[in-house]
């Protein structure tokens, strides 16, 4: 007999949209409103779930729903939900925390509902790798891929009031995961970004282990100037140690990326170089590749690169060097340099995927400057920065027709508006595969998911390069206006890695001390003196930090990224690279060496004893020593008995 199929009744205000998308069939394919009560009062998450009833009423088409739902325009009106036939309720990530309130408040029925969420989260529960070596490669399926990149770049942390900037970002990233918009592009400079997309992914973990599968991560890897200026040396000797020190310098940021996320794999890094006609990228792709080849980086992109360097890399690369898998530049209505330069075609060509950022000019292309006087100097820097792009399209009057023809075609559809239409335009371009937004408020991002399924036709994509026909537009190579603008290469020169420097032996210090403090009962106790800063848990934030949640296998590869970090960090023989005390250094290396140890040594007795936890530091050293001494009176007896093998015991002992 078939299992009782489960059903769930929701509330929905009569007239308004459900915020969800259901086939001919009324089964729910995906929830389109973080805001829906689809989402907010489910009991288990309607995905995959087929709408059975209106009100009691029976529909069986995609037409009787609508029809029902017409029908009702006052009050609110009850849509019931069926779940797949033998098929365990899933749960949408949001939903989870309410499941225990949704349920229901008596005894029994809480109770139920704790046993229902640990059966969930049991379901959700990856098993353990079958090897440690690394991260195995995630088969690449980018027509799978989300054509909404979450863009973290305006989610930079406000020294100011750091609670309210940390709460927007936590956020957005909750209305990215439900949108389904579920790669993160983040960058070794944007301050404490890639931390806190961390917490997000270790929330993600702890809640809903599917939703933590399917999250990618891309970061970009930014060079310090001073470091890249030693290889335009003329002296040979000078130079290759220029090199040396960008390579030293890109694998210590892609190892602090890793480990500021918590994670052992980063999906898409991509090299930003400053001037892409100085010497030494070389070198620090070679990195990337051998980074790749380790299984901690994934795919290789670039970033804000011409086309005739893009093509010099990619039919005629040097020994050594990544197969280009991504590239990123800035593309919009207005800046269409990427098309004009024949950058595109070439990506096109040779299978490489273009990603479109600043599609929204920093804001500018929205209805809130449709008709409004041109921003104040003192403006927002991402205004001020896409004005200059303005003035060389031909001015604020000029660039008012653009925003014209875009809500001229907004007008003409239902929720549609002048911003979704910009990005629909950037999605619709020759070899673009997605784009890049940093929407914060969760109305924005519910808008860009819109406009990744908004279609535009050939009539409205012709009004709207009329509307740009005769203004001339930035001209030239992709990002050679931003180095010879005096506002725009200062405010790009603003950012640092500071990697390889005393800065980043501190922060390095202080993600440790935080990694220790959440698993201190299974690791040794700290050297005194050793982590300086007080660990202070964040607030707002389901976990506490981007190493929460980990399994022990996890734990294992993310300490091996910690060790791998440190070790790119200077000593007191590395005179070319920014100098660091070296006692210092050697401490940290060797407490964050002791931590692996004794992390692999837990995963040994866990693995030997079948236990689904780990003990304390003290039992894991106990169970360890009694299993070594176990292992070698086997030896013994068996060399004893001429070859004979003793038989083990259950404490791993043998008798013979």
């Amino acid at each position: 007999m078939a299992e009782a199929r489960l059903r769930q009744d929701i509330q929905f205000p009569a007239g308004a949209s459900l915020g969800i998308s259901v086939d001919e069939a009324l089964k729910v394919r995906r929830v389109n409103d973080p805001d829906s009560r689809a989402i907010k009062a489910a009991r288990y998450g309607v995905v995959h779930w087929t709408v059975v009833e209106v009100d009691g009423a029976a529909v069986a088409s995609k037409s009787d729903l609508v029809e029902a739902l017409q029908a009702k325009t006052e009050g609110d009106v009850r849509v019931t939900f069926e779940s797949p036939e033998n098929r365990a309720p899933q749960a949408s990530p949001l939903a989870l925390k309410r499941t225990l309130d949704a349920i229901g408040g008596d005894e029994p029925g809480e109770a139920a509902g704790r046993a229902f969420l640990k059966r969930l989260k049991a379901q959700h529960r990856r098993p353990p790798p079958t090897k440690l070596e690394g991260a195995q490669p995630r088969p690449r399926d980018d027509d799978q891929e989300a054509r909404i990149v979450a863009g973290s770049c305006t989610w930079r942390l406000n020294k100011e009031d750091p609670d309210k900037a940390d709460d927007l970002a936590r956020r957005a990233c909750a209305a990215h995961a439900v949108v389904g918009s579920r790669a993160f592009d983040c960058g070794d400079i944007y301050a404490g970004v890639e931390e806190l997309v961390g917490r997000f992914l270790a929330t993600a973990r702890g809640q809903h282990r599917a939703l933590a599968d399917a999250v990618r991560l891309h970061t970009k890897v930014v060079p310090d100037r001073h470091i890249t200026r030693r290889c335009v040396s003329p002296d040979p000797l000078a130079r290759r140690r220029g090199e040396r020190a960008v390579a030293r310098c890109v694998e210590a940021s892609v190892w602090r990326s890793a480990n500021r996320l918590g994670a052992a794999v980063i999906d898409l890094v991509y090299l930003h170089w400053g001037d892409w006609s100085e010497q030494g990228f070389d070198a620090a792709l070679k990195t990337l590749e051998a980074l790749r080849v380790r299984g901690v980086v994934r795919d290789v992109g670039l970033t804000n690169v011409d086309a005739q360097s893009l093509q010099h890399l990619l039919e005629a690369p040097s020994t050594g060097t990544p197969r280009i898998h991504s590239v990123q530049v800035n593309l919009s209505v207005v800046d269409r340099r990427a098309l004009t330069s024949g950058l595109a075609e070439l990506c096109v060509a040779h299978d490489v995927r273009l990603l479109a950022h600043g599609a929204l000019m920093g804001g500018l292309l929205s209805k809130k400057w449709l008709g409004a006087a041109k921003p104040s100097p003192d403006a927002h820097p991402n205004v001020r920065s896409n004005l200059v792009l303005v003035e060389e399209f031909g001015g604020w009057s000029r660039f008012q027709k653009v925003l014209q023809a875009l809500h001229d075609v907004a007008c003409h559809r239902d929720g549609v508006t002048l911003s979704m239409v910009a990005v629909a335009w950037a999605l619709a371009q020759t070899g673009v595969k997605a784009v890049v937004l940093g929407a914060r408020a969760a109305e924005h991002v519910k808008d860009a998911g819109r406009a990744e399924r908004l279609e535009l036709s050939e009539s409205e994509l012709e009004l709207i390069d009329a509307a740009c026909a005769d203004a001339p537009g930035p001209s030239g190579d992709v990002y050679a206006l931003e180095r010879t603008t005096p506002v725009l290469s200062h405010m790009n020169q603003q950012g640092r890695s500071d990697a390889v420097t005393t800065d980043h032996l501190r922060e390095c210090s202080r993600r440790l001390a935080e990694l220790h403090a959440l698993y201190a009962k299974q690791l040794p106790p700290a050297p005194e003196g050793l982590f300086e800063q007080t660990v202070k848990k964040a607030r707002n934030w389901t976990a506490p930090s981007a190493y929460a949640n980990l399994e022990v296998e996890e734990l294992v590869l993310v300490l091996r990224g910690f060790v791998a970090e440190v070790d790119c960090l200077p000593s007191e023989n590395d005179e070319d690279l920014l100098g660091a005390p070296a006692p210092a250094v050697s401490r940290l290396r060797t407490f964050a060496a002791r931590m692996l140890a004794a992390t692999e040594q837990a995963l040994f007795v866990s693995r030997n004893k079948g236990a689904k936890r780990i003990g304390s530091y003290e039992d894991i050293n106990k169970d360890a020593a009694t299993q070594a001494q176990g292992a070698f009176r086997a030896r013994v007896l068996a060399a004893c008995l001429d070859g004979e093998s003793p038989t083990p015991n259950a404490d791993g002992c043998c008798v013979s």
